[in-house]
């Protein structure tokens, strides 16, 4: 399925507009008639062009305000419409979108412009001059053909800008990576994910601030990063995939290759007290209950482990380990604690204060039991949970958890973690007394994928929501960006093929949105939209972004997964444009605030392969020039303020009332200030003109004054060396005017 049109017959400054994404055809919407025609043409690039199984690749160019993103927007719209999704909300709009398989072209048309009148479609015969048996097919969309039609289709949205439209589309009608559009703008990403977390039910509830500060709840935002951490694990930590940016890397492109995955523990997870609304006897804090479950088994810990002042290397790991299995266990227990604590009533909670020593039977001096001191809390718990807490929102749920926390702790203490982690923390012999403030800071290899992904899967299970660890790469804002939008695109995969050599990556379509129907169809064509492709990216980035796109999409959407692939990107990189057929372009320009916007595919210098000055030349790129607008201010002022000089001198040398202080001032700011100015100039023609018209007023002003005895003055004050030069000059002088007179 090929996305080949759109007509916007009014939506924000689009009036009548239409866009042509297709190569071999061309459509054309007459508004007056209603009618849609198509013609075939022959495309202008060969098959293969853009490599692999990209079919084709389009890109929207225009000055800021001129509507690429809502190009993006309006496409989105019509294809909820046509799925169904808008859920009560209307297009503020009208238009057309058209698609094509094969030799068919589909139409739809929402459902506000149809009513305007009767829309008919055909193929141009006449423009085409081909017989019937050539022309496409033109078929209407309707509501109840659009998932067999439409159901192979994924559509793809990316921005890394964020949009008040984006978070509200998400809030409202918001789509998933299973959707057959997987909205992955920043906005989507930040309203959704918190409905996509598999600890979603606990992330509503109110938490506290430490020391009592204040009171906040776990925002979309994190959810937004923490989701973020993970899909970028996700993506780094599959074999098949790291071997593809590692392989490219090796053929030259510039893409993030990781070693290694830097991690933050701190040991209390920064959030003290969570019982913000809840008034209970005594001032019971949640401290008190985490020390009252914990703080025992803290000071087995310290006792258990030697504080000597000096360690060999082997120590000091033996010592980390420990310290890190320890508190990754505690953490656990904590999250498990704080669930409960989250979802009990007043009253409950306190009984279960009450009566947690005789559950939680700790002996002086022994090894603690990581899964038996969970076991004593999930029967505190459950002992005291009354009626109104166990209908709380999230209770089933909690409960259902209990088994993912018995394999998180089994996992940790079985683990070899000395195998699998490595510090970076400085380690002291009292680190193991200032947890309270310490972060604990190792790191793992990208190598590990088995091990970690499994440490990672049952991790998230059980933080409910408080994620303790923090995972950065240690990457630029560039590279990041760019591993951002790799992880982005690896996570429409229906599964994790981490440890599968042969897994087999299929792109599902579940339905819309929320729906109850589960029914999945297999996915054989992408249309990825990308607005401000080259956001973020530094200029050198910018050029190569092109060749990093149409490198990887082929390699991440094989054609065992993907029949083919378009790609429609908005950018305002001449550089990035270089690398795109003018054919291939879409200007977009607008005149003014209020004035419909302009589309156009431009004659001109052309873009592909062709030098970047002369794009920035184009005045679509800078209508003002290529110079920054502050340099060419100066530049104009300077050479402005020259000119006034030059007017100035003429008249002082006519009126020679106060000449010499007026001369002294004017040699002093040509050969100070304005011969500094020219000399910042870069551009050699612009600096050495400025430097060229200083030097001719300088000339002016020391020309001598007509007067009798300005000569014989100038003269006096020589010394015999410079009168000897003089005369030399002189004399070299009138030897070249007389080889001239005889000439």
């Amino acid at each position: 399925m090929e996305l080949v049109y759109l007509y916007i017959d009014n939506y924000r400054n689009f009036k009548e507009a239409e866009f042509n994404f297709g190569q071999d055809v061309r459509l054309h919407f007459d508004n007056d008639t209603k009618k849609l025609t198509a013609r075939r043409c022959d495309p202008a690039l060969p098959d293969g062009f853009w490599g692999g199984n990209i079919k084709n690749l389009t890109t929207l160019i225009g000055n800021n305000g001129s509507g690429k993103t809502s190009v993006f927007q309006f496409i989105i719209l019509l294809l909820k419409e046509m799925w169904g999704e808008l859920y009560g909300t209307s297009i503020q709009g009208n238009g057309i979108i058209a698609f094509k398989e094969n030799e068919t072209i589909f139409w739809y048309a929402n459902r506000s412009f149809e009513e305007t009148g009767q829309i008919r479609a055909e193929c141009d015969t006449d423009l085409a001059g081909r017989s019937r048996a050539e022309m496409y097919r033109m078929r209407n969309l309707i509501s109840d053909e659009v998932p067999d039609i439409m159901g192979k289709a994924k559509f793809i949205y990316l921005t890394g800008s964020l949009s008040r439209e984006d978070y509200q589309r998400g809030m409202l009608n918001g789509s998933g990576r299973y959707d057959h559009l997987y909205d992955a703008s920043l906005g989507n990403l930040i309203s959704q994910d918190m409905g996509m977390d598999v600890n979603r039910a606990l992330r509503l509830r109110p938490l506290r601030y430490p020391q009592g500060k204040g009171t906040a709840y776990f925002s979309e935002i994190e959810t937004y990063f923490a989701y973020e951490q993970y899909k970028q694990i996700k993506y780094v930590f599959d074999r098949n995939q790291f071997n593809i940016i590692r392989k490219m890397r090796q053929e030259g492109y510039p893409v993030p290759v990781p070693d290694v995955l830097h991690i933050e523990l701190r040991a209390w997870s920064g959030t003290d007290d969570i019982l913000c609304q809840k008034k209970l006897p005594q001032k019971i804090s949640f401290r008190d209950m985490e020390e009252a479950v914990c703080g025992e088994t803290i000071s087995h810990f310290i006792e258990s482990f030697p504080r000597p002042s000096v360690w060999d290397e082997q120590e000091k790991q033996q010592y980390f380990i420990g310290l890190l299995r320890f508190h990754l266990q505690l953490s656990g227990i904590i999250c498990a604690f704080r669930s409960a604590a989250r979802l009990m009533d007043e009253g409950d909670l306190y009984i279960m204060f009450r009566d947690l020593p005789q559950h939680l039977d700790i002996r002086e001096g022994e090894e603690e039991d990581f899964e038996q001191l969970f076991e004593s809390l999930w029967e505190a718990v459950i002992t005291s949970a009354g009626e109104r807490t166990k209908a709380a929102p999230g209770w089933e749920a909690l409960k259902r958890c209990r088994r993912c926390y018995i394999d998180y702790l089994e996992f940790i203490k079985a683990a070899d973690l000395g195998q699998h982690f490595f510090a970076e923390t400085e380690l002291s012999g009292d680190i193991a007394h200032d947890m309270d403030e310490q972060v604990l800071r190792f790191y793992v290899r990208t190598s590990d994928a088995e091990w970690f992904m499994e440490f990672v899967q049952k991790y998230r299970y059980i933080c409910n929501p408080d994620y303790f660890l923090d995972f950065q790469w240690g990457l630029s804002s560039g590279e990041y960006n760019l591993l951002s939008m790799f992880s982005t695109l690896y996570y429409i995969f229906d599964a994790d093929y981490t440890n599968k050599k042969n897994g087999e990556y299929t792109i599902w379509n579940c339905g819309p949105y929320g729906s109850i129907r589960t029914q999945k169809t297999a996915c054989d064509s992408v249309v990825l939209m990308i607005d401000e492709a080259d956001l973020s990216y530094h200029p050198e980035w910018q050029r190569q972004y092109i060749s990093i796109l149409t490198a990887f999409l082929p390699r991440i959407y094989p054609r065992e997964c993907c029949r083919d692939i378009q790609v429609v990107l908005s950018t305002h990189s001449p550089l990035l444009l270089g690398d795109v057929p003018q054919e291939n372009v879409i200007y977009l320009s607008c005149g003014g605030e209020g004035d419909p916007v302009c589309v156009a595919k431009r004659e001109g210098c052309g873009t592909f392969g062709q030098n970047v000055h002369l794009l920035f030349k184009d005045s679509f790129f800078l209508e003002n020039g290529t110079i920054g607008q502050f340099a060419q201010s100066k530049i104009n002022g300077t050479y402005r303020e020259l000119l006034d000089l030059e007017r100035e001198i003429d008249r002082a040398k006519q009126d020679r009332q106060g000449w010499a202080e007026k001369r002294a001032k004017l040699i002093s700011d040509l050969s100070g200030r304005y011969r500094k100015l020219a000399e910042v100039i870069s551009e050699p023609l612009i600096r050495e003109k400025m430097k060229e018209k200083i030097g001719s007023l300088l000339r002016q002003l020391d020309a001598p004054v007509q007067r009798p005895d300005a000569a014989a003055e100038g003269y006096g004050r020589m010394t015999e060396k410079e009168l000897r030069r003089q005369l030399a000059l002189i004399e070299e002088e009138l030897g070249k005017r007389s080889r001239k007179r005889e000439l």
